[in-house]
């Protein structure tokens, strides 16, 4: 062993929408969904089957929100996201594409394991992102691939 610490790449293709289908189902009562454009909720889940659209919704609600000037942080979720370290990692670069200081003083533990815990990494997230002026939309897309994550772990309170 070298002494150096092992690095875990954050995977790019995983922080933006899938381009998807060309020509989407119109869906006009949930496209022009204004209270979610909005920011009227704090949180929005879509919910359905496979195959339903929910992902294609979701990239429509991104890409209009990106021209509305709103910052927005995406992450793909896939079966691997069960590790809360490679989970942590990928989430935290999600939200440096919304906003480049989010995560900044855990930099060096973004390639590494978290070796202080998640929730200590958690909480220095919080800290950032309360400092944030404006508004962010985090999309987190999948999330029934990663079954053994359990979000209520990441809980700060």
């Amino acid at each position: 062993m070298n002494g150096k610490p092992h690095v875990h790449p954050i995977i790019q293709g995983k922080l933006f929408p899938a381009t998807g289908t060309r020509k989407p189902l119109p869906r006009p009562r949930l496209d022009s969904s204004s209270d979610v454009l909005d920011g009227i909720f704090p949180v929005v889940v879509v919910a359905a089957p496979a195959g339903y659209g929910k992902s294609t919704l979701m990239t429509r609600w991104h890409a209009r929100l990106l021209e509305r000037g709103v910052s927005c942080a995406w992450l793909s979720l896939d079966e691997d996201d069960n590790d809360a370290a490679r989970f942590l990692r990928h989430l935290i670069a999600a939200l440096q594409k919304a906003s480049a200081h989010v995560g900044k003083n855990i930099a060096e533990d973004l390639i590494a394991d978290f070796a202080s815990g998640s929730k200590s990494v958690l909480e220095a997230v919080a800290g950032d992102l309360a400092l944030v002026k404006h508004r962010i939309v985090l999309f987190l897309d999948d999330c029934n691939l990663s079954r053994g994550l359990r979000f209520a772990e990441f809980s700060i309170g």
